[in-house]
C-alpha cells in the first residue's frame, strides 16, 4: 500500500513538473529559513542551563529611587551566606572595565585582554571545569590568575602552564601573577565571557574600595537550597544590607532575585549591566519563523487546491470502484509526506550553504550535528508538521468530491475553496506587507539614530587607549602632537562612554532637598574643545586658573534640573567629601545611547594621584580629511615616547555604533527575513497564476480576437488580485504599525510613527 502511493505521488509529481517543482522549492526554502531560525532561538535559550544548579541559582539585584541594576557590594555575598539559612552558597563576580585592559606578557608573547575579578568561592559555585589547579585554592594569594585551556595555549603553547609567571601591566603598574588553576574553556551559551580571572583583593591593592559596603561594584549570586519564598528572601537581603550599614543611608530601597537562567535574555532594563541577549529579539525571530513556514505552506495548499481540479476524474473513478475516503486522504498526505521530504532534502542542503552567512549575521558560531537525538527529533517534527499543515485542507477538499458528477462532467469548483485560496493570498500579501512596513521603520530608527546631533561633534576624533605609564611624558607628548598643523586639539578623560564611568548618591549642597544618583565623568581642561560641546552658563575648565584642578564642578542640564536650582554657578557643591564650586553648565549631550534619557552628568578633574586611574584615553581632534596622514603621524610619534607600549586607537564615531549593534543587526535581519517571506510568497503566486492563466487560455484567446489590447487583458486577470492586495494591505498597516510602535518604546529619543 505506502509502495503503490510512493509511485502515484512520483508519477504525479512528474505529471505536473513545474508546479511541483515550485511547491519543493517553496517548502525547501520555508523549511530552511524556518530551521536556521530556530537553531538561533534554541541557542539563546540555552544560556547558563548547563550549571549543576541552576535551576537554584540568582542574581541579586538592588533597586534605589532612580533605577535597578545588578551591581551590589563586595560584601554583600559573604553576609547573606552567613546571615540567611535558605542561602547555601554565594560569590561576587565582576568585570573589569574595556578602557582598563590590562596589558598580559609572557616572555615576548603579550597581549591586551578582558578581566573577570572573583572571590574565592567563584569556582565552587558555578560548574566551569577545572582542568589543573585546586579550585579552593586558586585565589589564596591576592596574585594570582586562572586562565582557560583556549588562553594557555595562547601564551604557553604544549608547555606545562601552572605554576608559571605574567606579566601584568595595569595603571601604569607591573605585577608577576601566577598561575594557579587552568580551566575549561567558557561554554558559549554563558552569560560570563571572560578567559582571564583574578581575585578582587587585585584591584583593591591599587586603591579601589571594593571592601566598603557603600562601594557598588560586583555582581552577587546566591545559590537557594530550592523551595524558597522569593519575597521573603529579598527582604531579608534588605534587612541584612541595613544591619550592616547602620547609619550609612546608601539609598537602597529593595532588593529582588533573577533567576540565571533568565539572565541572557531578561537583563536589557537593568543599569549598568551589558546584555547580549534580549527575549524581546527571540519572539520576534520566532515569529519571523513560523511566518516563513506558514507562507510556504500556504503556497502548497493555494496551488494543491488549484492542480486538484485537474484530478476530479481520476479521484471519480477510484471512487466508483470502491476507494474509500480515508484511502483517498492517506493518499494524499503520502504525496504529501514524499513532496516535503524532497523539500527536506533541498533545504538541509541550503543550510548548510547558508549556515556559515546566517552566523555571521547572528554573530554565532551555530552548527547542525545530525548525531544530537534531539536535533534530530525536532527535524523529524518539523518535517511532519508541515506535512500536516500543508496536506490537511487539499486531502478533505479532494476527497468531498462527488464521482456521478465529476463523470457527468457537471463538477465545478466548491466556494469554500476559493474563498480558502482568496483568504490564504490575502493572509501572505498582509504578512509580506507587515514584514516590509515593519523594516522600512526599523531601518528609519538606524538612520535616525545615525544621524541624532549628540550635543557634541562625534567626527574627526581619534582615541587613543592609556596603558602603561606615559603621564610623566603626557605632555611633551602633547606638545609634539600639536606642532602638526593636522591635530587641533587633544585632551584625556575617561572613555565618553556611560559603561566606561561611575556615578554617585553623594552629592550634596546647600538646600539639597532629595537624594539623586549623577554620572561623574573625569576630563582635563581641553575636553570641550575636542568633542564642541556648547555651554549653556558659566565657564569650562581653564589650565590658566589652578584652583579648578582641586575645587571646581562643571554639571550639565539635566543635574541642574535634579537639583532644582534656577542659577547653579558660583553654588557649592560637595562630592565624597570633595568640596567645589560650579563654575559652568554644559548643554545637555549623550553620553549613552539613544535608548536612555540623558541623565545627571558631573563633570570633574581628578586629583593629581588619580590620574592613572581616571584618565584612560586621549582624545585628539583632527582635520577633516586627513585621517591616513594624521594617524600614521599620531603612530610614529606615539611609538618615538612609548615604544614599548601598544598604539591601540579607534574612531569615536565609529564606537559609538556598538551601543546600536542588536538593533542595526536586526535591521539587516529584518531586511533578509523579509525579502525572503516575500520571495517566497512571490514564487507561490507566480505557481498559482500561472496555472489560472493556463486555465483561462481558451478566454484569453477570445478576447483578443474580440479586439482585446494586452494592458485590457493584464487587468482582467490581475483585477482579482488588487482587490486581495488592497484588503491585505487594510489589515498590515495597523498591524505593523502597533508592533513598531511597541519597538520603538525602547528608545528614548526616536522617529514619529
Amino acid at each position: 500500500m505506502l509502495k503503490n502511493y510512493f509511485k502515484i505521488a512520483v508519477r504525479n509529481m512528474l505529471r505536473h513538473k513545474k508546479y511541483s517543482m515550485i511547491n519543493i522549492l517553496s517548502l525547501a526554502i520555508g523549511l530552511a529559513g524556518f530551521i536556521l531560525i530556530m537553531l538561533w532561538v534554541q541557542d539563546e535559550l540555552s544560556y547558563d542551563r548547563f550549571h549543576k544548579n541552576a535551576d537554584n541559582i540568582y542574581i541579586v539585584l538592588r533597586s534605589d529611587d532612580d533605577k535597578t541594576s545588578a551591581i551590589t557590594s563586595k560584601l554583600l555575598a559573604p553576609a547573606l551566606k552567613s546571615e540567611i539559612p535558605e542561602i547555601i552558597d554565594a560569590t561576587g563576580f565582576a568585570l573589569l572595565p574595556e578602557s582598563l585592559k590590562p596589558f598580559l606578557q609572557y616572555q615576548e608573547n603579550g597581549f591586551e585582554e578582558s578581566f573577570a575579578l572573583t572571590d574565592s568561592h567563584f569556582f565552587d559555585f558555578f560548574s566551569f571545569p577545572f582542568l589543573e589547579g585546586n579550585p579552593q585554592s586558586a585565589f589564596s594569594d591576592p596574585n594570582s590568575i586562572v586562565l582557560t585551556r583556549r588562553m594557555c595555549q595562547k601564551y604557553f603553547g604544549n608547555q606545562d602552564a601552572l605554576g608559571e609567571s605574567l606579566t601584568l601591566t595595569f595603571l601604569g603598574q607591573k605585577r608577576a601573577m601566577k598561575v594557579t588553576g587552568i580551566l575549561e574553556n567558557i561554554p558559549h551559551n554563558s552569560h560570563i565571557q571572560r578567559d582571564f580571572f583574578i581575585p578582587m583583593e587585585f584591584i583593591i591593592s591599587f586603591g579601589a574600595q571594593w571592601d566598603k559596603w557603600y562601594n557598588y561594584s560586583v555582581q552577587s549570586y546566591i545559590l537557594t537550597n530550592g523551595k524558597i519564598n522569593k519575597s521573603e528572601i529579598e527582604r531579608k537581603i534588605l534587612d541584612c544590607e541595613k544591619r550592616n550599614t547602620e547609619g550609612m543611608n546608601l539609598g537602597t530601597t529593595a532588593y529582588s532575585l533573577h533567576p540565571l537562567r533568565k539572565i541572557h535574555l531578561h537583563s536589557s532594563n537593568l543599569a549598568y549591566f551589558v546584555s547580549t541577549g534580549d527575549i524581546k529579539y527571540v519572539y520576534i525571530f520566532s515569529i519571523f519563523a513560523g511566518i516563513i513556514l506558514l507562507i510556504a505552506c500556504m503556497n502548497y495548499i493555494n496551488l494543491t487546491n488549484a492542480l486538484s481540479l485537474k484530478r476530479t476524474r481520476e479521484i471519480g473513478i477510484k471512487k466508483v470502484v470502491g476507494a474509500q475516503w480515508k484511502d483517498l486522504l492517506f493518499q494524499y498526505y503520502g504525496e504529501t509526506l514524499v513532496l516535503t521530504l524532497a523539500a527536506s532534502g533541498i533545504a538541509l542542503l541550503i543550510i548548510e550553504l547558508f549556515l556559515p552567512v546566517v552566523n555571521q549575521l547572528f554573530g554565532k558560531a551555530l552548527s547542525v550535528d545530525y548525531s544530537n537525538p534531539k536535533l534530530l527529533m525536532t527535524l523529524i517534527a518539523t518535517i511532519l508538521m508541515t506535512s500536516i499543515i500543508s496536506g490537511l485542507y487539499p486531502a478533505l477538499f479532494i476527497t468531498r468530491f462527488r464521482p456521478a458528477q465529476i463523470l457527468k462532467g457537471k463538477f465545478k469548483n466548491h466556494s469554500d475553496g476559493l474563498n480558502l485560496q482568496k483568504g490564504l493570498v490575502i493572509f501572505q500579501f498582509a504578512l509580506s506587507t507587515a514584514i516590509i512596513i515593519c523594516t522600512v521603520i526599523v531601518l528609519s530608527q538606524m538612520n535616525f539614530i545615525r544621524n541624532t546631533d549628540l550635543g557634541y561633534n562625534k567626527e574627526n576624533v581619534v582615541c587613543i587607549k592609556i596603558k602603561g605609564d606615559i603621564f610623566n611624558a603626557y605632555q611633551a607628548f602633547k606638545n609634539k602632537l600639536l606642532s602638526n598643523s593636522d591635530i587641533l586639539c587633544i585632551s584625556r578623560s575617561e572613555p565618553l562612554d556611560m559603561k566606561s564611568i561611575g556615578s554617585t548618591e553623594y552629592v550634596s549642597w546647600q538646600g539639597k532637598s532629595k537624594r539623586f544618583t549623577s554620572w561623574l565623568l573625569h576630563v582635563d581642561s581641553d575636553f570641550a574643545e575636542a568633542y564642541k560641546i556648547k555651554m549653556n552658563e558659566g565657564r569650562f575648565y581653564s589650565n590658566q586658573i589652578p584652583s579648578d584642578e582641586t575645587s571646581a564642578y562643571v554639571i550639565n542640564e539635566a543635574a541642574q534640573r535634579e537639583m532644582g536650582l534656577q542659577s547653579p554657578v558660583g553654588t557649592e557643591l560637595n562630592i565624597w567629601g570633595r568640596q567645589g564650586k560650579i563654575i559652568g553648565i554644559t548643554q545637555d549631550f549623550h553620553f549613552g545611547s539613544l535608548h536612555h534619557i540623558i541623565e545627571p552628568l558631573i563633570l570633574r578633574i581628578p586629583d593629581q594621584v588619580q590620574n592613572n586611574i581616571y584618565y584612560r584615553e586621549i582624545s585628539i581632534r583632527i582635520k577633516p580629511k586627513t585621517t591616513q596622514e594624521s594617524i600614521a603621524f599620531l603612530q610614529k610619534t606615539w611609538k618615538s615616547f612609548f615604544p614599548s607600549e601598544p598604539f591601540d586607537f579607534y574612531f569615536f564615531d565609529e564606537s559609538l555604533n556598538a551601543n546600536y549593534f542588536a538593533e542595526q543587526r536586526m535591521g539587516t535581519l529584518f531586511k533578509y527575513f523579509s525579502m525572503l517571506a516575500i520571495f517566497i510568497a512571490c514564487f507561490g503566486l507566480y505557481g498559482l497564476t500561472a496555472f489560472m492563466i493556463e486555465r483561462k487560455v481558451k478566454d484569453i484567446g477570445i478576447h483578443k480576437i474580440l479586439g482585446a489590447e494586452i494592458f485590457q487583458i493584464v487587468f482582467l486577470l490581475s483585477k482579482k488580485y488588487m482587490v486581495w492586495i488592497f484588503v491585505s494591505n487594510a489589515i498590515a498597516w495597523p498591524v505593523g504599525w502597533y508592533a513598531m510602535h511597541k519597538w520603538l518604546q525602547n528608545f528614548a529619543y526616536r522617529i514619529d510613527l
